[in-house]
């Protein structure tokens, strides 16, 4: 019998009415606030969906872990915690995503209000097979937060409140024109409630949080020090091997990481200074008791809006020099000529339209955009924007998709095999996918430019396409500039990340 018809049945999470408030505190104030009680939190950045979130007090956590039986999905609300063996990772991730599905209702709730967390490389590498290196944190770890905090412009703040399974449905948020009249009866100052507010306690401890952030001090970078990065010559010496097995055949394409790493005391600032370098996209920090998720990516893996799926590989880079306009626009032109950049995004473009069309429906899926220059601060970079229409569960969708193109290779499981070699270690989190979910929506990132923290320890990868034209030591500097956000950090770094 399969594993998971044991699996106990989640009571249904449904959003209570959002309200909106007023309010002068910023995203950080707020994030620093939650930072420095040691509350569990997150945080996405504008680019998930159009404005940042917050979400505090964890009300549900699902894990994917290791087990003697191979893995096992656990189940944790409150202090009840259940764990369930699973016989695969994609029967792992096949429950996983049933549970999401099952424990909340939020079809009309705002973009971002859903489950937030990871499914990290290392369990999506075992869909194909067994990897050969044991990962030290949960395979996957999604949260159902209570508390959710949309910032607007202006000062507005959509608040959302997760209610207990037997809360009342999510209802239409109010008119912003009935905003203000919950002020002076609360004597809030500049903070307003939408007309009908439900004066329930969650709500009143997200105002009063709010309230607090307004006038937080912020943290304390804490200390950095202890940090090592990748010699030279091993990531040199991998990249050649990695080449003669592209001339003999084995794979056209393999994405290679090297590993930097530091202490910090903590990793809210830790994150932040990378995130004030290089703003990604797909930005976001999760804290969970002593470890920590810091990613400034900028690579969508997937977003889902009904029936409609989108990806956006990344492949090809190009290092900027933001002090000289001519030699900056020099370099984004070099990178739009280079036809090795070009064929790096063509492979995994036909790669991930294969992933893509085995959950879509057939002749749904198309090459929207086929070459687009993003600007990140110091470095510039092509993409790819592959559409396609699916009724599909998230568990069927992943499962056909897991793990990304564009951080494995071509062909994807030979090039799995291969990392498994090169690189001699798990990769955990990184290049796996970070973001949110429910049953109709979501968005999840590939978590590249990623670092994890764990009991003061932070670790950080940084990785590079190499095809047959790769030259190794332009391969290093590469991973090297995309190190620079973490890397620049420590200042004992500094000097590994300026090759």
């Amino acid at each position: 019998m399969n594993a998971t018809n044991h699996l106990p049945i989640l009571p249904v999470y449904r959003p209570t009415a959002p309200q909106m408030i007023y309010s002068s505190a910023e995203p950080h104030g707020l994030t620093t606030l939650l930072a420095k009680s040691g509350n569990d939190f997150c945080f996405l950045s504008t680019g998930w969906t159009g404005t940042p979130i917050v979400a505090a007090k964890p009300a549900v956590h699902l894990r994917v872990i290791e087990a003697d039986c191979g893995f096992a999905l656990e189940i944790s609300i409150g202090g009840w915690r259940h764990r369930q063996p699973m016989a695969s990772a994609a029967e792992a991730i096949a429950a996983l995503c049933r549970q999401l599905d099952a424990g909340l209702q939020a079809p009309t709730a705002p973009l971002g209000v859903g489950w937030i967390g990871y499914i990290g490389y290392d369990l999506q590498r075992r869909i194909e097979g067994t990897g050969p290196h044991r990962s030290n944190e949960p395979l996957a770890h999604m949260c159902l937060y209570q508390h959710f905090y949309i910032y607007h412009a202006d000062g507005k703040w959509l608040l959302v409140e997760i209610g207990e399974p037997a809360s009342a449905s999510l209802t239409e948020v109010a008119e912003l024109s009935d905003v203000g009249e919950m002020s002076e009866a609360r004597g809030l100052d500049d903070t307003a409630a939408t007309g009908g507010m439900v004066e329930t306690a969650g709500m009143m401890e997200m105002i009063d949080t709010l309230r607090a952030a307004e006038v937080t001090v912020p943290c304390e970078a804490g200390v950095l020090r202890d940090a090592r990065a990748p010699t030279q010559p091993p990531f040199i010496s991998a990249v050649r091997r990695a080449l003669e097995y592209i001339g003999a055949g084995d794979i056209y394409q393999i994405n290679l990481c090297g590993v930097w790493a530091g202490r910090s005391d903590n990793p809210y600032e830790l994150w932040r200074s990378m995130y004030e370098k290089s703003p990604g996209r797909y930005s976001a920090f999760i804290q969970s008791g002593d470890w920590a998720v810091c990613s400034i990516s900028p690579e969508l893996f997937l977003s889902r809006r009904g029936a409609s799926l989108i990806t956006q590989p990344i492949k090809g880079t190009r290092i900027r020099n933001r002090a000289d306009a001519a030699a900056d626009d020099k370099a984004r032109g070099e990178l739009l000529l280079s036809g090795k950049e070009e064929s790096e995004l063509a492979m995994i473009v036909d790669l991930l339209r294969n992933d893509l069309g085995r959950a879509c429906d057939i002749g749904s899926v198309r090459l929207s955009a086929a070459r687009q220059v993003e600007s990140l601060p110091h470095l510039w970079q092509t993409y790819a924007t592959i559409e396609g229409k699916t009724n599909a569960s998230w568990g069927t969708i992943l499962n056909c998709m897991l793990p990304g193109g564009s951080i494995t290779g071509v062909p994807k499981i030979r090039a799995m095999e291969i990392i498994d070699e090169l690189e001699g270690t798990a990769r955990g989190i990184y290049c796996g996918n970070i973001g949110w979910m429910r049953a109709d929506a979501g968005d999840l990132n590939i978590a590249i430019r990623t670092a994890t923290w764990h009991a003061g320890h932070a670790t950080y990868r940084a990785g590079a396409g190499i095809v047959a034209e790769s030259n190794p030591v332009d391969e290093y500097c590469e991973i090297c500039a995309k190190a620079w956000p973490f890397t620049s950090t420590f200042s004992g770094l500094a000097t590994e990340a300026a090759l």
